[in-house]
């Protein structure tokens, strides 16, 4: 008896401190795990004590109790398990859940089959579209509403069971604040048994500052392109074109060519058209040189105002100025003089007799900017997209250069153009980094 003491104090020992690390360290708090590990301790105590059964007539009742204390860890441990797995699924569908409700881009599961309904949208449905999801829930047929007039067509073909899962489908909502944006859909389709698409999953994200990114640059790629074309060929064209002027304006002047005085001033207003749409030309240049140095733009729209207010006048349109106390800046001033012409003209165009021009500049967070506004009837969405695109034009006689124009000066000033618009008016806003910012 004494010689299996050792061994019984070991054995205990690793049963009892077994149940204890299973107690602290085991990650679940139900019934089965405090059974297996208080049994776990009992079986240690319960070794102790089997020196003193064994050698009398209750060794066989010693044995029965270490069978039925087995008997009890075993269920204890089968109801662990159930627990434990019970546990992590929960704690997944936790993490999901907050996963869903998290991200920024929309989760959705939309049942096809029998009826169509959406079975899961997240949150984030009401931060991109306005739309709370119940709002989709309640309404099946929202999504196929909000989305773009002109992209209807695409998501109303779309059939997922021949097009890849590979393929997003990109398309324009319209949200509830009546605010165009740009949605990227990947999905992936769910089949039946017999191969049927029942439903669809999948994630819609808002790529909207993508879109106006690639917009950007292709509208500085169409600028840039015309703008060497005009560096290479404006000087050429324009030294016969000044030839040609000379001779027209001698030979007015002859006595015997008097009775053509009106057809060679038509002939010499028409090259001076051609001359200043090359001067426009050669004004998108990307490499056009810039004569920047400290200027106020405050300083810039006051010299410009009375040819303003005479424009203004003469269409029976008013001016209004509205200049915040703003820091210098490294600018072109022949450029932003031309920048701010060419935004006013369009804006008292755009407006009707009576109207009001705006320019206004402030500053905000090392940012300077200049608005022009006015309160014409907006500026339509389809064209929207197109403007600053050189040579596009909804006017009759427009060369549609002049917002192209604008839109390469900002670039040279490495300031950003935001247009908002609506029925009450449109506003150009031009944000220029502060002088600490720019670079000469």
């Amino acid at each position: 008896v004494l010689l299996a003491v050792p061994n019984v104090l070991l054995y205990g020992s690793i049963y009892i401190y077994t149940g204890l690390i299973l107690l602290r360290h085991l990650e679940t708090q139900g019934l089965g795990k405090r059974i297996a590990c208080w049994t776990f301790i009992a079986m240690g105590f319960h070794q102790f004590d089997f020196p003193l059964f064994r050698p009398t007539e209750m060794a066989a009742w010693g044995y029965l109790f270490d069978a039925y204390l087995r008997l009890i860890m075993g269920v204890g441990f089968l109801l662990t398990f159930f627990e434990k797995t019970r546990y992590d699924l929960s704690k997944q569908k936790e993490q999901y859940r907050l996963l869903t409700e998290n991200a920024k881009d929309v989760i959705f599961r939309y049942r096809m089959k029998p009826s169509a309904h959406f079975e899961y949208i997240s949150p984030a449905a009401q931060e991109i579209t306005g739309y709370s999801p119940e709002d989709f829930y309640n309404d099946p047929g929202l999504l196929l509403r909000i989305v773009h007039p002109e992209d209807r067509g695409n998501l109303y073909g779309f059939n997922p069971e021949v097009t890849s899962n590979d393929t997003p489908q990109v398309y324009r909502i319209l949200t509830k604040s009546s605010k165009e944006i740009w949605v990227e859909e990947h999905f992936t389709s769910i089949a039946d048994k017999e191969k049927n698409i029942v439903a669809i999953e999948g994630i819609v994200r808002d790529i909207t500052s993508r879109k106006n990114f690639e917009q950007e640059l292709f509208r500085l790629d169409r600028l840039n392109i015309v703008g060497q074309m005009a560096a290479n060929i404006g000087h050429e064209i324009r030294n016969p074109l000044t030839t040609v002027r000379g001779y027209i304006q001698i030979l007015s002047r002859k006595k015997e060519l008097s009775s053509h005085r009106d057809n060679f001033s038509i002939i010499l207003e028409e090259l001076d058209r051609a001359n200043s749409l090359i001067s426009e030309y050669l004004s998108l240049s990307k490499n056009r040189l810039t004569e920047k140095k400290p200027n106020n733009l405050n300083s810039i729209i006051t010299s410009l105002y009375p040819l303003i207010q005479a424009d203004a006048a003469s269409s029976n349109h008013l001016v209004r100025l509205d200049l915040q106390e703003i820091p210098n800046l490294y600018l072109d001033e022949k450029e932003i003089r031309q920048l701010i012409l060419n935004l006013s003209r369009n804006g008292l165009e755009a407006m009707a007799p009576g109207k009001v021009l705006t320019i206004r500049t402030c500053k905000n967070e090392g940012t300077v900017i200049l608005i022009v506004e006015d309160q014409g009837s907006g500026i339509p969405m389809e064209v929207r997209d197109k403007l600053g695109i050189p040579f596009y034009s909804t006017k009759e006689s427009g060369t549609g250069l002049g917002l192209a124009i604008c839109y390469s000066i900002a670039n040279r000033h490495k300031a950003k153009i935001d247009v908002h618009t609506g029925p009450s008016g449109t506003s150009f806003s031009i944000h220029f980094s502060s002088i600490e910012h720019q670079t000469t």
